[in-house]
């Protein structure tokens, strides 16, 4: 909330030769795209990986003490470890493909919403199969990089449960 406020606030107190040359559509989504990898972050960091990390750490840590079973202990931490480490490397190599649709995501935002804001413009010049063509373009460079994210996101879940399988 407190960075919603400040952007907000940031964004009014730019001069008027930055709001003159700006992109509304691009500004408006990176604002709301930011917001809501601030809220994700929170939630996913907070709520769920530091409980989850916490209570992984507390099973090996029994397996080792209390039950005294020290080859299930090192199993389950090594396939821990694992798990933890390909994430990592396949959430980097999907990174790419995410800011890639974020880029094309921003773009035909950036089309349509400049397009209506200035429909007077393209009425008069007749220019609206133009802004119609370049705003297909957009979503069309959108789209692919979409369904890029989805496979690669399909591939991480794979790799996941080839590894939890493993371990059980």
């Amino acid at each position: 909330t407190d960075l919603s406020q400040d952007t907000f606030e940031h964004v009014h107190t730019l001069s008027l030769h930055w709001h003159l040359g700006k992109k509304l559509g691009e500004v408006v989504r990176v604002i709301d795209r930011g917001i809501s990898a601030c809220d994700t972050l929170m939630k996913y960091g907070v709520l769920y990986l530091v409980p989850a990390m916490g209570e992984c750490i507390t099973v090996v840590v029994l397996f080792f003490t209390v039950f005294d079973v020290w080859s299930v202990g090192v199993l389950v931490f090594s396939c821990l470890a694992a798990y933890a480490v390909l994430t990592y490397k396949l959430t980097m190599w999907r990174k790419r493909f995410r800011a890639s649709m974020n880029k094309k995501d921003n773009r035909w935002h950036d089309r349509i919403t400049d397009s209506l804001v200035n429909f007077e413009t393209v009425k008069y010049f007749t220019n609206e199969e133009y802004e119609k063509e370049r705003f297909n373009q957009a979503v069309k460079g959108y789209q692919k990089f979409s369904v890029s994210v989805q496979a690669s996101l399909s591939v991480l879940n794979i790799s996941q449960q080839v590894i939890v399988n493993g371990c059980l």
